[in-house]
C-alpha cells in the first residue's frame, strides 16, 4: 500500500487523502483504517482485522460525506500533533498509549498484559497497535464516549 504525504506542516505533521467507505459521515478526530476489500483508498471505522492498517485520524475541521457523496474525500492525519481525537475510557492522562477500538470512531487506552516482575521483560500491549499518545487529560463518566483531546499520532509504522 502506498500513502503519499499530502502536506507537511507544523512539527513533522503528515497528512494523506482518504475516501470515506462508511455509509455515514466521518468527522474530524475520528479514527479510521484502510478497507482491505477495495483498492481505492477507502477508509472505515477500525475493526480487529485492519488494526494494522490504521490510516490515521480525520483532520480537525474536516467532515467526510457518506460514501458515494460529493465530498467523501478529505485529509487524515497520519503523523504529528492532532488538536482533538475522540477517546473513550474512565480516565486517560497525558502520555497514555492509545489503541483503536473495533467498530468505533474513538480510541481507548492500551493496557498491558500481566507479566513477571522482571525489569528486563518487554511490555506487551493488548490487541492491535498503539496509534497515538494522549496529550491531555480526559475524564469520562458512564458508558458514553467522551471527549476530544489533543494527541500525538503515528499510524502506518512500517
Amino acid at each position: 500500500m502506498w500513502s503519499k504525504a499530502l502536506s507537511k506542516g507544523g512539527w513533522d505533521n503528515q497528512y494523506t487523502i482518504v475516501k470515506n467507505g462508511e455509509a455515514v459521515e466521518l468527522y474530524g478526530g475520528t479514527a479510521v483504517s484502510y478497507d482491505l476489500a477495495v483498492a481505492d483508498g477507502s477508509v472505515l471505522l477500525p475493526v480487529t482485522a485492519n488494526f494494522q492498517l490504521m490510516a490515521g485520524f480525520i483532520d480537525t475541521g474536516v467532515t467526510l460525506a457518506a460514501s458515494g457523496g460529493d465530498k467523501d474525500y478529505g485529509a487524515a492525519m497520519v503523523r504529528g500533533y492532532h488538536a482533538g481525537i475522540y477517546m473513550f475510557g474512565s480516565t486517560i492522562t497525558p502520555g497514555a498509549l492509545l489503541k483503536p477500538v473495533t467498530g468505533k470512531s474513538y480510541v481507548s487506552q492500551a493496557t498491558t498484559f500481566a507479566h513477571a516482575a522482571s525489569t528486563s521483560e518487554e511490555v506487551v500491549y493488548d490487541e492491535g497497535i498503539v496509534c497515538a499518545v494522549a496529550g491531555g487529560t480526559v475524564l469520562i463518566a458512564g458508558s458514553t464516549f467522551g471527549d476530544k483531546t489533543a494527541a500525538w499520532v503515528r499510524c502506518l509504522k512500517f
